[in-house]
């Protein structure tokens, strides 16, 4: 973990031990081995865009791992709130990540306003401007990682790792849980699409709910087919 001098010289000592779990928490995590393979993905779609249309499934992959990339930032996020403990902390870093370095000139409050009116996107010409501007990035804003982690800390899961309930690696029935775990994250993405207030989002999550029902009635025609049954003598 290396961090440069301009952020040393910045943060504080809490702040900085923040940035520090955060860091931890991509290794704990095993984000080490995907962002490798990220970089690999880069490398290949330069080397491949010279040739039409070559770079397109590469790209497509890419896109995929960069939306990951920012969900493991997320992730990375709790982990710093574990480290420090206080909501605050976390807070402030993010804070000076947007842009600020001196909190006294700045105002909390006023950051979560911001993060509220970024979520919510009034104006759909504004979305688009914002998905365009997201679907390259590495890291989420500030005002959305600030968004989904007081989501976080509100939802009670923070305090619950605090008391000592979660799953250890020590337990290989906490194993099965995993799995939940991963099948829960999974329809999470597609639940804040169409729960966000953002017009591009919801159009989005729009089309996957569409796009799903059309696989599900395709796949039960076929399945009719192949068992040798008609809709007649379903009636």
């Amino acid at each position: 973990v290396v961090l440069n001098s301009s952020l040393v010289e910045s943060f504080d000592k809490d702040q900085l031990l923040g940035v520090i779990g955060h860091e931890l928490g991509h290794i704990a995590s095993g984000h080490v081995l995907y962002l490798t393979l990220l970089m690999f993905l880069d490398a290949m779609v330069r080397m491949t865009s010279v040739i039409p249309f070559g770079g397109i499934p590469f790209q497509a992959i890419r896109y995929a791992m960069l939306e990951w990339r920012r969900k493991a930032e997320l992730t990375a996020d709790r982990a710093e709130l574990l480290v420090t403990q206080d909501p605050k902390h976390a807070y402030n870093v993010l804070l000076k990540l947007a842009g600020g370095k001196n909190l006294e000139q700045m105002n909390l409050n006023e950051f979560f306003r911001q993060a509220a009116e970024y979520e919510k996107g009034e104006k759909f010409q504004d979305s688009v401007y914002k998905f365009i501007d997201m679907i390259l990035l590495t890291h989420p804003q500030p005002v959305v990682r600030l968004t989904e982690l007081k989501s976080w800390v509100d939802s009670g899961k923070f305090d619950e790792i605090l008391s000592g309930n979660y799953i250890r690696r020590s337990n290989e029935e906490d194993y099965e849980e995993v799995f939940t775990t991963a099948n829960d994250a999974g329809a999470q993405y597609t639940s804040d699409m169409k729960n966000s207030k953002d017009p591009v989002y919801q159009a989005v999550g729009s089309i996957f709910d569409a796009a799903g029902n059309m696989a599900s009635r395709t796949g039960d025609f076929f399945s009719d087919i192949i068992n040798g049954n008609s809709g007649e003598q379903k009636k």
